[in-house]
């Protein structure tokens, strides 16, 4: 019985031991300023520029001035260089589940990619996640991107219910050595999100 304690005991230390670990990446990601529109409102990174369209129902984030393009976010981002699409919409708000949003715009954006030949070949990084932030469901998706000069990108798309069916709906673009940024940026903006 003694040693079912002590591997009990050494099993739970190891739970919250990763709990903590998931938590301070979380913190890692530092949320300075705050978009107030009249439609959606969420955090997002100190010194990071943003242009609103469509009346405020859609806002884009980027990290650097220098190199936004409003043809083709996925391709030509340096390290560090993050595009971000925030997004409510009456149009996600027809299809009533997080992860069916996120297979919705996954799906858009590449249909959309390789319609411009922008895109050569796409794959997920894994299954549609999904999760909740305080009772508020959210999904997310990466995907791996290839260009057709063979430059590589990394997209994520994440769906937040902020409202009984009502969706904000991003999608966020970097170079593929800065996916895992790109996602704790990105969760940490979906966190913070709500409809105003």
């Amino acid at each position: 019985m003694r040693s079912f304690k002590s591997m009990f005991v050494l099993f739970l230390i190891l739970v919250f031991t990763g709990l903590s670990t998931v938590s301070s990446i979380a913190q890692d990601v530092d949320l300075e300023e705050r978009f107030r529109g009249d439609v959606l409102s969420f955090d997002y990174p100190e010194d990071w520029e943003h242009n609103v369209y469509l009346e405020g129902e859609s806002v884009i984030l980027y990290s650097d001035d220098d190199d936004v393009s409003t043809t083709n976010h996925a391709f030509d981002r340096g390290n560090g260089d993050f595009i971000i699409r925030v997004r409510m919409g009456r149009v996600y708000d027809t299809i009533a589940h997080p992860a069916a949003n996120v297979g919705y715009e996954f799906r858009a954006w590449m249909d959309y990619f390789v319609g411009e030949d922008f895109l050569s070949s796409y794959f997920p990084s894994g299954d549609i996640d999904e999760d909740d932030f305080d009772g508020r469901d959210y999904a997310s998706l990466g995907v791996n991107m290839t260009s057709p000069d063979d430059d590589e990108a990394y997209a994520f798309f994440v769906v937040i219910e902020v409202d009984r069916d009502e969706y904000i709906v991003m999608a966020g673009f970097a170079d593929e050595d800065d996916d895992d940024e790109l996602e704790d940026i990105m969760l940490a903006i979906a966190e913070s999100a709500d409809r105003e």
